[in-house]
């Protein structure tokens, strides 16, 4: 009797423990394809992004050619023709890029595509401002001031919609926000990315407390420029400084902080 409890006892350990590294096999493998996906996630946001940088670049030298050439001016012969010349399909990209993360707090269900084609509306009054803005004869080397206003009151009417459509005052205010941290958010992007897949991954409550330094420690953001108002800053990043390793030192793990300190250096 005692023998086949002793024999009864080392099946159920053999089959526990093969229960067991069954399951640690099994986990391993779900955790390698999740830091899969998110590598390759990664890297086709990095070939969009680069991408979409040649399409700006490109656009924008042409626009530069237009106006020093004089550019087009409305005539009493008809309409004058757009400067800045852009397809639905760069605007998409840029929203994409641009809102990538609005989406995931949002929780935007995948296919569901209401919101981001009101952000392309929202991208296009941009285009459409500065178009009309250039054809009469707006001086882009000059003060942006009145052209960056005249965008805010033609993007107001989509902002309703988007307002409307998000139906929580809370979202709507964290798309205010978003909008206004878009250059934070991307350097915290680039962050998240080369950190992505390593043993210590960016958390999403270090992303928003490197966001609130970020702002805070850049004391001269990059002048807003023509080629910036134009595409919304989708491609502009903050500026790191001493004071931004300095406080996010108390925000982030050595290993991450190690990697921040290698990304200023680069800048």
């Amino acid at each position: 009797m005692k023998k086949q409890t002793h024999i009864l006892y080392i099946v159920v350990i053999l089959v526990v423990g093969a229960a067991a590294y069954g399951y640690a096999r099994s986990e391993r493998r779900v955790k390698a394809e999740s830091l899969r996906l998110v590598e390759d996630n990664i890297q086709f946001r990095r070939r969009y992004m680069l991408l979409l940088k040649s399409i700006i670049d490109g656009n924008m030298e042409l626009l530069k050619t237009d106006l020093a050439a004089g550019g087009a001016r409305n005539t009493s012969t008809g309409p004058a023709q757009s400067l800045v010349r852009v397809t639905d399909e760069t605007i998409w990209a840029m929203v994409s890029l641009k809102y990538a993360d609005l989406f995931d707090h949002l929780r935007i269900p995948h296919g569901k595509y209401d919101l981001h084609y009101l952000l392309m509306g929202r991208e296009k009054k941009r285009f459409e401002v500065v178009n009309m803005a250039l054809s009469r004869g707006f001086d882009p080397s000059g003060d942006l001031t009145p052209l960056g206003k005249l965008i805010a009151e033609a993007q107001a009417t989509v902002d309703a919609d988007i307002e409307k459509f998000l139906g929580d005052k809370a979202a709507y205010e964290f798309f205010l926000e978003y909008e206004r941290t878009i250059p934070q958010r991307n350097t915290v992007s680039l962050l998240r990315g080369r950190l992505a897949g390593s043993a210590s991954p960016l958390t999403a409550e270090q992303e928003g407390k490197l966001i609130q330094i970020l702002q805070a420690t850049e004391k001269t953001p990059e002048a807003v420029t023509l080629g910036r108002m134009i595409y919304g800053g989708v491609l502009y990043h903050a500026k790191l400084t001493p004071e931004t390793l300095e406080e996010a030192a108390a925000v982030l793990q050595p290993a991450q902080q190690k990697v921040l300190e290698g990304m200023i250096k680069r800048t």
